[in-house]
C-alpha cells in the first residue's frame, strides 16, 4: 500500500515537473521537499522519465489538434468570405503564416532527410 501511494507520488511529481511546474511547487503539490526533488532531477534517469512524459503529453496534445485542423480550415476559408474587410485581413494573414510555416517545415524536413541519408556528404 505505501509502495503504491509512494509511487502515485512520484508519478505525480513527474507529471507536474513534465507540465512546466516549477520544483517548489511540484514538490508542494507532491508532498516532496524541494531539496529531494532538486536532487532526483540530478538523476539522469528520473530527468528522462520527466523527459518522457512531456514528451506523451506533446504528442496526445498534438493529436488531438490534429483532430481539428480539417474544421480550422474550413472556418478559416469561410471568413475569408466574412463581410468584414477586417475579418478578412485577418484570415488572409493568418492563411499565408500558416502556409509559408508548412512550407518551410516541408523544406526543413527535406533537408533533413537528404542529409540523413548521405551522412557524410558535406553541404554548402
Amino acid at each position: 500500500m505505501a509502495q503504491k501511494t509512494g509511487q502515485r507520488r512520484r508519478d505525480l511529481l513527474l507529471t507536474l515537473l513534465a507540465q512546466g511546474e516549477t520544483q517548489s511547487e511540484a514538490a508542494r503539490q507532491a508532498g516532496y521537499s524541494r531539496r529531494t526533488v532538486h536532487r532526483w532531477l540530478t538523476d539522469p534517469k528520473f530527468r528522462d522519465a520527466v523527459r518522457h512524459a512531456r514528451d506523451a503529453m506533446t504528442e496526445s496534445a498534438t493529436g488531438r489538434l490534429s483532430a481539428t485542423l480539417d474544421t480550422a480550415a474550413k472556418t478559416l476559408s469561410d471568413l475569408l468570405g466574412n463581410e468584414s474587410p477586417a475579418i478578412r485581413l485577418a484570415a488572409v494573414r493568418i492563411a499565408f503564416d500558416a502556409s509559408i510555416r508548412f512550407r518551410e517545415v516541408a523544406e526543413f524536413q527535406d533537408r533533413l532527410q537528404r542529409l540523413e541519408s548521405h551522412p557524410n556528404a558535406r553541404h554548402s
